[in-house]
């Protein structure tokens, strides 16, 4: 039987069923709303979302006046419509539909709580998407209420919903609420929830940062330095990672529930459709594979490692969406087989001395992907010099942060020795791996911000030598680790530097430019960056050596071929549009119809350009404002017919088209990336059109028009002088 047939089969019944109970008993019946209302959950089954509203609306209109709105029937169809109204992107209906289910949820004397935490979750989804958080937070702290009541003390959604709430309390400067609800948190991960020591360290870290926001930088240290005590406890057994397809039989439907064991065997004894190489075991993602040769959904995970141990107790704790089965030497520790949401795990164990395997078995059915995996050294134990120990970027980020909190205290010589292993560990990290890089970024930041600035911290570190040190051969790695130091630079307020500071920063650029050019990279791209750095940074002290290096980039564009073109570039302010965003508690950039309004109206400036490459920072430039500015470029060019890289970088949103078709967008709040587009063009004229927009701090624009035949690199400095 295929997947849509068992619905072709229940909607005639559910049609029938309607003009049955319309005939027998009239369509303002009970039973008249009970069937269109089955009818409107088939139509949702089928992915008929504004049939299922049609119907659920009309089911509503007629029970709600019969058996009133706390009626569980009444409730479900509220739900249920809430949710379709959802999948149509018609948030403010589907608010509204929320709320009055929840209304009526919160009438029965005695409801079912299940059902009131996940009304108050739909609802939760909708006000945050909507940006309308004094709201969110109202509904989150009921949602705490009702878990206190009803939540066992370790349960993991008492304590998740809990976290979130610090959070919220701490973004809105509510510190006394917030310090209160981080100190319950603490007490019920300490009494009740010994064993997740990943969540332990988590608690402990939005501890201290609520004291940190506060200026109390004495109360903060000690939750930070908790923190790291865990962090350093983690080891990082390197995981032999196997994926499998989860395939359904000539006489199964679509999964929809968890694997059974005939099912896990079926699908595990085949070949795995991609085994990458051992890895830390942590990965996230809403609605993209994996890695490329991966299924979106549908699919299991075996992971297997070895781990040297010492004698003593261990806690392994996971993070998963949906199913995890944890063993340790063929000893079953975590079994949370079932299709959840994401939900984190944890269990302790005790071993001998010795070689232990571990295995981690997961299942994907759908919807958004997350599996981590951490284990721990109790932290009552010693350190193993001989166990496989590393420094995760929680651990890093947890370094930063006290050596900040210690920095603010005038204990630099403590300060300054976890900033730089923090700056070391960072730079030990391939780039290629999936953790995040943001600890390991700032932790480096905080490093270049002493030596501009020279403070204590800059006596203790000779910089420009470590930079040497990682980027004098020519490697992938060295590459990676030139790139991580321009995101570095990018992230300095250079607006804030005084003329000597900016001196000791384009001693930093030399050595990097100096690097990029020794590297001889096929893809000069960071290159082009680097020397934009430094060029900018000469022209702001008015060093006469600003021309050269922008006219080594020119150089450079040319010899890789670039398409330069005479770009008209119009620049539109939105800040009156941003000020309405934020009467409404909205933060984004603005959509398409609120586009057209910006873009209607005369520009602020108008230029022709060559090329559009442009780092403005967190400075302002001749008549536009530094934030919430757009800018719409275009340019016609002729070109020959063939495949064409088209190179896009944005902070914040971006979109480019070309002949009246959108290539490529990135249309949302971010830090600056880069997206790589390749198109083939037949010869002759191509019209460009780029829109951007800007929202506050960082703004950067750039777009590259590159022909693919084209291998091109950095000159070398013979190269130029010759």
């Amino acid at each position: 039987m295929g997947e849509d047939e068992p619905l072709d089969a229940i909607e005639p019944f559910a049609c029938e069923a309607l003009e049955t109970a319309k005939t027998l008993a009239g369509d303002k019946s009970l039973a008249y709303a009970y069937a269109i209302s089955f009818l409107g959950y088939t139509k949702l089954l089928r992915k008929d979302d504004e049939a299922a509203v049609k119907a659920l609306r009309e089911a509503l209109a007629v029970a709600r006046p019969l058996i009133g709105y706390e009626h569980w029937a009444v409730i479900n169809a509220s739900s249920l419509l809430g949710h379709c109204l959802w999948e149509l992107n018609r948030l403010d209906e589907a608010e509204a539909e929320y709320k009055v289910q929840l209304a009526g949820l919160r009438r029965i004397p005695e409801p079912n709580n299940k059902a009131l935490r996940n009304a108050i979750r739909s609802l939760l989804n909708i006000l945050n998407t909507r940006g309308k958080k004094d709201e969110a937070r109202k509904v989150l702290a009921e949602l705490v209420e009702i878990d206190r009541a009803s939540e066992a003390p370790g349960s993991w959604t008492r304590r998740n919903n809990l976290e979130d709430l610090v959070v919220e309390m701490r973004e809105a400067n509510r510190f006394v609420e917030a310090e209160a609800l981080a100190l319950e948190l603490m007490d019920l991960h300490e009494k009740h929830a010994a064993d997740d020591l990943h969540s332990l360290y988590y608690a402990r870290d939005l501890a201290g940062g609520v004291f940190w926001r506060e200026g109390k930088y004495g109360e903060a240290e000690p939750h930070y330095r908790a923190a790291l005590n865990v962090c350093r406890h983690e080891l990082c057994p390197m995981w032999n990672v196997n994926f499998f397809e989860w395939k359904k039989a000539d006489s199964e439907d679509t999964p929809q529930n968890s694997p059974d064991g005939k099912t896990w065997r079926r699908m595990t004894e085949c070949p795995p459709i991609y085994s990458p190489p051992a890895s830390v075991l942590s990965f996230q993602t809403s609605s993209q594979p994996w890695t490329e040769r991966a299924p979106v959904d549908y699919f299991f995970v075996v992971a297997e490692a070895t781990a040297n141990l010492a004698k003593g107790r261990y806690c392994i704790s996971t993070f998963a969406d949906d199913g995890i089965r944890v063993t340790v030497d063929d000893k079953r520790i975590i079994n949370a087989w079932k299709v959840r949401g994401a939900t984190r795990d944890a269990a302790a164990f005790e071993v001998d001395e010795g070689a232990h395997k571990l295995r981690v078995e997961y299942f994907e059915l759908r919807g958004p992907t997350k599996l981590a995996v951490h284990l721990y050294r109790d932290p009552a134990m010693p350190v193993d010099p001989k166990a496989s120990t590393c420094v995760t970027t929680a651990a890093m980020g947890a370094m930063t942060k006290l050596g900040n909190v210690l920095r603010k205290q005038g204990k630099m010589q403590e300060a300054t020795q976890l900033l730089l292993e923090s700056f070391s560990a960072a730079n030990r990290i391939d780039e290629s791996t999936d953790q995040s890089q943001d600890d390991e970024l700032s932790a480096i930041a905080d490093v270049v911000r002493a030596f501009v600035k020279a403070d204590e911290l800059a006596k203790s570190v000779d910089l420009l030598e470590i930079i040497r040190d990682q980027t004098s051969q020519a490697s992938d790695k060295a590459n990676r680790s030139l790139a991580r130091w321009n995101n570095i630079i990018g992230k300095l307020n250079r607006g804030e530097l005084n003329a000597e500071e900016r001196r000791r920063l384009a001693a930093i650029l030399e050595v990097l430019a100096a690097a990029h050019r020794q590297q001889k990279a096929d893809d000069p791209y960071e290159s082009i960056r680097c020397l934009q750095f430094l060029g900018e940074t000469y022209r702001d002290i008015a060093d006469v050596r600003s021309l050269a290096v922008f006219e080594e980039i020119v150089d450079l564009r040319r010899r890789e071929r670039e398409v330069l073109a005479d770009w008209t570039v119009k620049y539109f302010d939105w800040n009156d549009l941003r000020k309405k965003h934020e009467s409404k508690n909205e933060r984004r950039g603005p959509n398409d119809e609120e586009w057209k309004v910006i873009t209607a109206v005369p520009p602020l400036s108008e230029r022709r350009v060559r090329a559009v490459s442009h780092q403005w920072g967190t400075e302002s430039f001749v008549g536009v404002r530094k934030d919430f500015f757009a800018v719409s470029a275009e340019a016609s060019l002729e070109l020959d017919a063939g495949k064409y890289r088209f190179e896009a970088s944005a902070d914040d949103g971006i979109r480019v088209w070309i002949d009246g078709t959108k290539l490529s967008e990135d249309w949302g709040l971010k830090w600056a990336r880069r997206d790589v587009i390749e198109k083939e063009l037949t010869a002759g004229h191509h019209d460009i059109r780029i829109e951007y927009f800007e929202f506050d701090y960082w703004a950067e624009l750039g777009v590259r028009i590159l022909p693919t035949k084209v291998i091109a690199r950095p000159m070398t400095s013979a190269e130029r002088e010759g």
